[in-house]
């Protein structure tokens, strides 16, 4: 039962559960990820190699790559049977407000792709618009009651018809940025694309980002599709900070595995001190 229910700390994983009992007794939620995560290093005024591996594997700058801000939120998939779900197949029970333009977005794709509607997931980002991010993002992540007026749901894709990345945001901007504009939604957006033809162009428009105090952005091909898992075809982009501190001390694991190991260091920093642990 805790398996059903999906709770798997019980010691096994939804691939051997459904292999053990059936295909489908757990629904396996699998979003398309950034493979590639490139970093902006303030210090050093540079990027990782992984931006220019990225961009070779799509076909360099100027045949063109999408890209657009890195919203910093929830990743939520929506269907049309009332779901908001997690990247890990967790339910949000507080979201149920936005039903009503995700059901308009997946009943228009369904009509114009000529499929059914409940093989359409609409794919975006659930941003709180409270000062507090990290309470919000703790009542949804826990599932506790959150007041959904205090988020934003930003959409950037959808699955279902087998269409490249650059078709689905002509699609969004031109057919559902239109009809959700009618209709008159606040809450429910479209979350606006770039295309860069040169790496002056996303450099410009990543430090844009950043001195507004955005994380970074998201890049796409322009002729990939969704692909289930993490995919080559996205790169995340990061702004990072570093700098250098002084270890003052340290601390010893107490419980477990870890037992007499060492834990964590204690640096300082304008005489503040804090513990360092592996994140």
């Amino acid at each position: 039962q805790c398996i059903l229910e999906k709770d798997l700390k019980c010691g096994v994983n939804v691939k051997l559960v459904n292999k053990a009992l059936g295909p489908g007794t757990i629904i396996e939620h699998s979003p398309m990820l950034c493979y590639y995560a490139a970093r902006y290093n303030d210090r050093k005024k540079n990027f990782s190699e992984d931006l220019e591996t990225f961009v070779k594997k799509c076909g360099g700058w100027k045949k063109g790559i999408l890209g657009s801000k890195k919203e910093n939120g929830v990743r939520v998939w929506a269907d049309i049977f009332r779901k908001f779900v997690s990247r890990n197949g967790i339910d949000f029970p507080n979201f149920g407000t936005f039903y009503p333009d995700v059901k308009l977005c997946i009943r228009k794709i369904a009509k114009d792709f000529e499929m059914s509607e409940e093989s359409i997931i609409i794919d975006g980002e659930m941003i709180t618009i409270d000062e507090d991010f990290q309470k919000q993002m703790t009542q949804v992540r826990r599932l506790k009651k959150a007041d959904p007026s205090s988020f934003i749901f930003k959409i950037f894709d959808f699955i279902g018809p087998n269409i490249t990345f650059q078709e689905k945001v002509d699609y969004m901007e031109n057919v559902l940025h239109p009809l959700l504009k009618k209709k008159g939604s606040k809450k429910t957006m479209i979350l606006p694309h770039n295309i860069f033809y040169s790496f002056e162009e996303f450099k410009k428009y990543f430090l844009s980002i950043v001195a507004i105090g955005g994380e970074g952005v998201v890049l796409k091909s322009l002729d990939s599709v969704y692909e289930n898992k993490r995919s080559a075809f996205w790169c995340k982009v990061k702004n990072f900070f570093s700098g250098d501190f002084k270890v003052v001390g340290y601390t010893i694991g107490t419980k477990g595995n870890n037992k007499g190991l060492l834990k964590a260091l204690i640096i300082e920093y304008n005489k503040v001190k804090t513990s360092v642990g592996s994140g």
